[in-house]
Parts: structure tokens; sequence; C-alpha cells
């Protein structure tokens, strides 16, 4: 290892999850070149784990044993009872039907309203011929997605990426891994996270991929159209496309708020509907109380920890 290198991989060693600004500071470096690095030791076959905060910060730990979990956390203060994030999805970046100024808004209301966490539910960007270069596309994306410090957007992949993936053997989830800390791909189709002990599920179907078992509360892409679909056992919350892909609607996103009883458990979901005429305006609030039916198979206990914590050192 270089001597930079070493520096790194000392400070992660010693201080388990060590966050990326904190690690910034100490290295004298901008997050995005301790990024950068980080990836260098992933690439060296050292295993990495990140851990991601409801306040937008990303931890930093050595994996010492084997196996890599079929879900992601996002770790929250145990004394708050409610969780807030920005849902979007289709923003068909590279394609006639992109809106980028929607995406903008997106993060200026994010920042103004104090949300760290983005869910995009796939069709990041639509490749127009599959003859095309899918990299050019993916490339696009990472330069046009907006960027905020505090912002981290878990996207789950879809049919569009897929299509890239099939045809032309890049996989989004590795291109983006190493050019975005901030963009968190979490597969193609179908992906879980774990928000204190209950899990929520972010889906966009691909007919290339057998279809997914969706049980509980899910969120879902490609139907370019905000509206539920509510069963005994599902609660299905369909994302408006974050782009001009819907011709009898405007581009919009969800503002949704989960609420979470004494157990950890989601027991009601409020979600507002934003749509882009000049500004994001509020045209429809949902206010859904959970039973058990509805989530009775996402119970996931989660290792929910404290992310303020003292260290013994200075920043």
């Amino acid at each position: 290892m270089t001597e930079r290198q070493t520096e790194l991989f000392n400070l992660i060693n010693k201080y388990p999850d060590i966050t990326l600004k904190e690690l910034a500071i100490l290295m004298h470096l901008s997050e995005k070149q301790t990024y950068q690095r980080i990836l260098q030791l992933d690439k060296m076959g050292y295993k990495i784990r990140p851990k991601y905060y409801e306040t937008g910060d990303i931890g930093y730990m050595f994996l010492r044993h084997y196996g890599v979990p079929n879900k992601l956390n996002i770790y929250t203060d145990p004394n708050n009872r409610s969780f807030r994030a920005l849902f979007t999805g289709d923003t068909h970046y590279g394609h006639e039907t992109e809106n980028l100024i929607v995406t903008e808004a997106m993060f200026d209301y994010a920042i103004k309203n104090d949300i760290h966490t983005i869910c995009h539910t796939g069709d990041i960007f639509v490749q127009k011929y599959l003859k095309d270069n899918t990299e050019d596309y993916l490339n696009y994306v990472c330069k046009k997605y907006p960027y905020d410090k505090s912002i981290t957007t878990f996207i789950v992949h879809g049919n569009h990426e897929y299509d890239g993936y099939y045809h032309n053997a890049l996989d989004s989830k590795q291109f983006i891994k190493n050019k975005r800390y901030d963009i968190v791909s979490l597969g193609y189709q179908t992906a879980k996270i774990v928000i204190k002990n209950d899990v929520i599920t972010l889906h966009h179907p691909i007919s290339l991929l057998t279809k997914s078992n969706i049980n509980g509360i899910c969120f879902r892409g490609h139907s370019h159209a905000s509206f539920i679909h509510e069963t005994e056992e599902n609660l299905i919350i369909n994302v408006p496309a974050c782009s001009n892909a819907n011709r009898q609607s405007l581009p919009g996103i969800l503002d949704v708020t989960l609420h979470f009883a004494d157990n950890g458990l989601i027991n009601q979901i409020n979600s507002t509907t934003l749509m882009y005429t000049s500004s994001l305006i509020k045209v429809h609030e949902f206010k859904k109380e959970i039973n058990i039916k509805v989530k009775s198979d996402n119970y996931a206990k989660n290792e929910e920890i404290p992310k303020h914590y003292v260290k013994d050192f200075n920043c």
C-alpha cells in the first residue's frame, strides 16, 4: 500500500464507523477524493462496509466476516419515532423526456426541509437505442444528477438500466459505485431497506427477470403515475415520474414520513404528492394507519445504534 492508503486503512481500522466527512478532515482531502481512496482499498480486496444514517452521514468499517446482507440499513436516532424521505423515479436521463430542472428542484426542496434521504425507484436513465453506448448514459447520469454532501440517494435499478446490463454487459450498480458515493445502488428490480425494526421495499418491474414476491409496504416505479394499490397484505405506493414521461400528468415526487410504534414497526404513513409547474406544489395528501397484516412479513430486527458516540480524536 502507498503511504496515503496506509493512513486511510489505519483510520478506518482504529475508528470503526468513522464518517466520510471525518476521514476527509483528518486526511486534508475533499469528501470525493477520500471516497476515491476508499474505492482503491476496496479494489485491492479490503472489504469495507458503509453504514448509512438518517442525517446523510456515511460511516465506514471493515467487514470481518464472510457474507453480504441482502438488506440495507438506514440507522436512526433511537429516540426518533419518525423518518422522512423523498421518493422519486423514472428520471429518464439522456432521453427526450428528461427534466433536469425537476431533479434540481427536488434537491432544493430536500435541503430547505432538512431531508437527507432520497429513494429512487428506477429508470434513472433511458437508453434510446440498445446499440448506443451505455457508458455514455451512465457518465451523463453521474455528471448531471444533483449533488449535496448531506443527501444520500438509494436506488433500485429498473428495466432501462437492465437493458444496458443485458445487451452491453455494463452493470449500472458497479459503475455508479465507482463514480458517486452519494448514489447507493441496491441492485435490480427489488430492494429492501431496513429502518428501525421494519422494512420498506423499492420495486421496479423488469420483464426479463423473475417476478418478485412483494410483501408489505412497497414504493413502486415504472407506472409514471402516483396512485395507491392496497390489499390485506400489501400497501403499494406508485411513485410519479420525475420527468416528462407521463404526457397526462406533471412530473413529481413524494414527500413521505414513516411513523413508528414503540416496538420499531411502522404504524402510520403520511405521503404528500408534489407536482412541478414552475416549482414543486402540493397536490395530494395521503395518510394511512398500518395494520399488522400489511407488515407481518416485514419484521426485521435492526442493529440500531446511536450515531454520535465519543471518539478519542478531534476534527
